[in-house]
């Protein structure tokens, strides 16, 4: 079977640069777009579903997102490492946390 063709876009290449390497930390630029993403998560669950599982929903989609990078690799995406996925979630919830919080703290005041 003839390997799937790497999808090198300007753009992907520029967000596969890596800032943090190590054993156990991976950390490229499309963390910035995964904080990103939580950080959308958290402004919608803050703004209109405001209940106290809206963290769960937030990471099922972060799962079913890295799920479809899986599916996509060759396609869309190159191949991640379960660390790098692994961060992709951390960073994602991060991004979402921060700003639900910071909402919930500002209308709350």
């Amino acid at each position: 079977m003839e390997p799937l063709p790497k999808f090198d876009s300007p753009i992907q290449i520029f967000l596969r640069q890596q800032l943090v390497n190590q054993p156990y930390i991976y950390i490229d630029l499309w963390s910035l777009v995964h904080f990103c993403s939580g950080l959308i998560l958290g402004f919608l669950f803050a703004t209109y579903y405001h209940k106290k599982l809206s963290w769960l929903i937030t990471l099922s989609l972060l799962i079913i997102y890295e799920i479809l990078e899986v599916f996509l690799t060759g396609i869309v995406f190159v191949s991640e490492t379960y660390t790098d996925k692994f961060w992709d979630l951390i960073i994602g919830m991060a991004g979402f946390f921060i700003f639900y919080k910071i909402f919930k703290k500002i209308h709350h005041s």
